[in-house]
């Protein structure tokens, strides 16, 4: 039955019958968008697209340190807006950040690293990424700093 199956699967692809993973023309990106905005490092790069927009969270280094940076697009991906710090650390590494949206609601952790100690911060946008509440570092008891 399995050999079936994969009989008739490989005969769908080759005749053009159901989906081919080999296409004439590959998609993809015709124009590549500089999100960062700046010659720094740019790194560990997340997107999500959303029915809202997409949305990029990486880290970029400079001068010995590191920060947490946000962009949104409104227009599929072809702009985005000016890039918003989310770690604004000062002096440090903030880096590897992670993040979800759900109904406009958008979570951002990273790790930052003060003094040689490891946290996990974390802010969050109630509105899309138009704003970020400031950073919360240690993660505790967050729904009482963040809301």
């Amino acid at each position: 039955m399995k050999v079936l199956i994969a009989i008739i699967l490989g005969l769908s692809v080759f005749t053009g019958v159901g989906s081919s993973f080999a296409q004439a023309e590959p998609p993809g990106f015709t124009n590549a968008v500089n999100i960062s905005q700046v010659s720094a490092d740019s790194e560990l790069p997340h997107v999500i697209v959303s029915g809202d927009g997409v949305f990029a969270v990486w880290t970029q280094s400079s001068l010995g340190r590191s920060d947490v940076f946000f962009a949104k697009s409104t227009d599929g991906g072809n702009t985005f807006g000016i890039p918003v710090n989310l770690s604004g650390d000062t002096n440090g590494q903030s880096s590897y950040p992670q993040f979800v949206e759900n109904n406009n609601h958008i979570y951002v952790t990273w790790q930052s690293s003060l003094s040689g100690v490891s946290t996990i911060s974390m802010t969050q946008s109630l509105d899309g990424g138009a704003s970020f509440a400031k950073p919360v570092r240690g993660m505790v008891n967050m729904d009482s700093k963040l809301c």
